[in-house]
């Protein structure tokens, strides 16, 4: 997997599918020659986030400090549940998302279970 950002992105962006494959192959190679052995790469997939209109290409970019207000927004509030990239130690990425949306999913769950039995768990 090769994952640019700032520049790289619109450089590697701005390129075919097949030459942006050439190129990730070549910059890797300087690290691991032995990609360059025929069939080594199988497939390639290039996927530009900032040519996709609901994304823009942007990303979060969180202050240190901001960090530790997570623990306390991950606490529902009544029958509130918070969830999203931002809530999570992987804000900006979609990890991120996917972390604190599985959490809110089991706070939900663990809740109404706790409804219906009495226990938790």
């Amino acid at each position: 997997m090769v994952y640019v950002w700032n520049n790289d992105a619109l450089i590697f962006g701005s390129m075919r599918p097949d030459q942006v494959k050439q190129e990730a192959i070549e910059q890797i190679a300087e690290v691991h020659p032995e990609i360059m052995q025929k069939n080594m790469v199988e497939k390639s997939i290039v996927h530009a986030w900032y040519n996709q209109p609901s994304y823009q290409g942007a990303f979060g970019f969180m202050k240190t400090s901001q960090f530790n207000n997570i623990r306390t927004l991950w606490e529902p509030m009544g029958n509130v549940h918070f969830a999203g990239e931002t809530l999570s130690f992987a804000a900006g990425w979609i990890q991120g998302a996917l972390e604190s949306g599985v959490k809110a999913a089991y706070q939900v769950y663990a809740r109404s279970k706790k409804r219906t039995t009495g226990k938790r768990k």
